[in-house]
């Protein structure tokens, strides 16, 4: 089968747990796991097998007047339609990071799948299961993706040089699709290298150095990067240093602390001035 999950690079029991659900589709699935993972190819890959080239790939996008992407109301609404019908051959709609969602999307989903249409399976990406509605959540069968080992992500690395190999390795341990991303397009590879940097100096800088750094990030997604891989560099430095764990036990923290803040949509100008008096 063309793009079947054997060709992808997916945790063994993770895999199997796939293999069951393909074995019998249920109307609803959740799917969670890490970012970097896969989520979206994993999900597409299962629309692909259930129900070949009749599949809806819905991904968070930015629409007219809003500066992040996200899946709008306006979105289900034209997945009521295509639903409204019985249909006498399968119908796989995957819905992609469904956590970046407007205001009134989950009342809607809930509606398509708490009322199943014969033939149509829905499936559901998450990298914050905590966002997601109990009442949806109900509804759905859940398999958490695991991340694979890294002997499995080791034929990604194998062309790569030992200082590129060694770069990645730190940016995306064990998310193939990250890795993927990584090698194939440079110009993301020098942002994210450039965040780990920041991160680096946020650790390490003054406190003026800290306030300039944060003053000039202006997205969400971006202050979630920089917590990420600041907590990263902490996990990274707590192993050498461990006569200091409990001053970098401290930081990881904070740090923590402030992407749970961020993810639930805290002020995102006061939660990095926290951070940045914190550390």
């Amino acid at each position: 089968m063309a793009n079947s999950l054997d060709q992808l690079i997916i945790e063994p029991t993770t895999e199997q747990a796939l293999e069951n659900y393909l074995a019998r589709p249920a109307h609803s699935l959740m799917l969670v796991g890490a970012s970097g993972v896969g989520l979206g190819t994993i999900a597409q890959t299962l629309g692909h097998a259930i129900a070949g080239g009749s599949t809806i790939f819905l991904t968070p996008t930015t629409h007219k007047q809003q500066k992040t992407s996200i899946i709008n109301a306006d979105d289900i609404a034209d997945l009521i339609k295509i639903t409204r019908d019985k249909r006498g051959e399968p119908l796989a709609i995957v819905i992609n990071d469904a956590d970046k969602t407007a205001p009134g999307v989950f009342e809607r989903l809930l509606k398509l799948i708490e009322e199943p249409v014969p033939n149509i399976c829905y499936i559901i990406t998450t990298h914050n299961l905590s966002s997601i509605p109990a009442t949806i959540m109900s509804r759905s069968n859940v398999i958490r993706s695991k991340l694979p080992n890294e002997n499995q992500c080791a034929s990604l690395l194998s062309k790569l040089d030992t200082r590129k190999r060694a770069q990645i390795e730190f940016l995306a341990p064990n998310q193939p699709a990250e890795i993927r991303r990584l090698i194939d397009d440079e110009a993301y590879f020098g942002g994210v290298a450039a965040t780990v940097r920041d991160a680096r100096s946020l650790l390490t800088g003054n406190l003026a150095a800290r306030l300039e750094l944060i003053s000039d990030i202006k997205d969400r997604d971006e202050a979630l990067k920089l917590c990420q891989n600041t907590a990263r560099l902490i996990t990274f430095t707590m192993r050498r240093d461990s006569q200091n764990a409990a001053k970098w036990v401290q930081r990881l923290n904070i740090v923590n602390k402030t992407a749970d803040s961020l993810a639930l949509n805290a002020n995102l100008r006061l939660e990095l001035l926290n951070l940045a008096l914190a550390l």
